[in-house]
């Protein structure tokens, strides 16, 4: 072996984010929850929001929801299917056809249906949060034309081309 193959060797392993929920609180206590984060860990579990987990050290890992963010030690949790949004996301309702009103919105909630097993995105237009939720199908990105595209945007306007 060559001297180039041992500095790759020595690169940390790039984890991928989860995606998934906590229907449940996970043990007894609070142990699993970092000690700054026990508060707001009270307000977001047990729910069907959607966090996505990023790995932060050997001991904690970081869940996002939207602005909220808190960390977790490994802990019992359902995963599921990201489609690839985030809350605060911009999105574009799709007409179907005709039977929806197309509007430029924002992804305010992402609940799992555990009886249907996707994701439900609840919007706002106009700083209204719509009633009724919507699924994948039924969004697609939308973009500010004088902003570059991030590669989880680009990687999100080809899995919508694919619907």
């Amino acid at each position: 072996m060559n001297d180039q193959s041992h500095e790759f060797s020595a690169l940390p392993l790039q984890v991928p984010d989860r995606f998934g929920v906590y229907l449940w609180w996970p043990q007894d206590g609070t142990e699993w929850i970092h000690p700054d984060d026990v508060d707001l860990a009270s307000e977001l579990i047990p729910s069907r929001r959607i966090f996505q987990r990023v790995k932060e050290d050997e001991t904690w890992s970081r869940l996002v929801y939207g602005e909220c963010s808190i960390r977790v030690k490994p802990t019992m949790w359902l995963e599921v299917e990201s489609d690839g949004y985030l809350v605060g996301d911009r999105v574009e309702i799709r007409s179907r056809m005709g039977q929806q009103r197309p509007a430029i919105a924002t992804i305010e909630d992402m609940f799992w249906s555990r009886q249907q097993k996707v994701v439900e995105y609840f919007l706002a237009t106009s700083g209204t949060v719509l009633p009724l939720p919507f699924q994948f199908a039924d969004i697609q990105p939308a973009f500010k034309l004088d902003e570059p595209m991030s590669l989880r945007q680009v990687e999100l306007a080809a899995r919508s081309k694919l619907q």
